[in-house]
C-alpha cells in the first residue's frame, strides 16, 4: 500500500527520485478539491496549475478525473486500469463528501489492496488520516454537508500540511489544538512515503 502525501507536489524536493516509475505509470489526477474551492473557474489559478503539471510533465500517461457525479461502477471502468491514482488539493472536507458519495472510499480499499498507489497533496493528503476534524483551523466544513469527518484511515498518522508556509498561523492553531494526535508536520518541500511498517519522512 504505497502511500506518498505531501503539501505540495509542486515543491516536493524528492519528486525527481519517482521520475523512472512514474514515465510507466499511467496516472489519474482527481482535481475535485481544488475544482469544489475555486468552483470551477476556467482561470485556474496557478498553484493548481503547478499541482497538476508537477506530475503530468513526469507521467507516461495522464488524465484529470473529477469524482464529482461518479458512481462506483463508473471508478471501476475509469481508474481500475491505472497504476497511481493522484489528489491534488483543494478544499477537504468538500473532497471527503464527494468521495463519499461517489463511492470512492469501497473502491480505493480494492485498489490498494493490489498493491497500487495512491499520492496526496494537501487536502489529498488528509483525507487518507483517519479523520478531517483537525483541520477546521485550514479549511472551512461548512462548505460541506458531512455526517461525519472519519476519513479513509490509510494511515494511523495526521498530516499537517505547509508547515513554515504562508499558512503557518492557522497549521499552528491546528497544532496547539489537537495535540493529543499523532500529528506529522510536513513542510512545503517534503512528503512522507508510508508502504505497511514502512514509514518516512522525504
Amino acid at each position: 500500500m504505497p502511500l506518498l502525501l505531501a503539501s505540495t507536489f509542486q515543491h516536493f524536493k524528492q519528486l525527481d527520485a519517482f521520475k523512472n516509475s512514474l514515465k510507466s505509470w499511467k496516472v489519474a489526477c482527481i482535481t475535485t478539491a481544488a475544482l469544489t474551492q475555486i468552483d470551477d473557474n476556467p482561470e485556474r489559478p496557478a498553484w493548481v496549475i503547478g499541482e497538476i503539471d508537477a506530475i503530468r510533465n513526469l507521467a507516461g500517461e495522464f488524465f484529470e478525473y473529477d469524482l464529482r457525479g461518479k458512481k462506483i461502477d463508473d471508478l471501476k471502468t475509469d481508474l481500475s486500469h491505472c497504476d497511481l491514482i493522484y489528489f491534488i488539493g483543494g478544499n477537504t472536507f468538500c473532497l471527503l463528501e464527494i468521495i463519499n458519495k461517489s463511492g470512492f472510499r469501497e473502491f480505493s480499499k480494492k485498489y490498494i489492496s493490489e498493491g497500487r498507489s495512491i499520492w496526496g497533496g494537501s487536502a489529498g493528503a488528509i483525507v487518507h488520516c483517519p479523520d478531517i476534524n483537525y483541520i477546521t483551523c485550514m479549511d472551512d466544513p461548512k462548505k460541506a454537508n458531512l455526517e461525519s469527518t472519519k476519513a479513509l484511515m490509510n494511515t494511523h498518522l495526521y498530516i499537517l500540511p505547509h508547515w513554515n508556509g504562508k499558512h503557518q498561523a492557522e497549521a499552528l492553531e491546528c497544532l496547539k489544538t489537537n495535540s493529543a494526535l499523532p500529528i506529522v508536520c510536513l513542510t512545503d518541500e517534503q512528503a512522507i512515503y508510508i508502504d505497511g511498517n514502512k514509514i518516512e519522512i522525504l
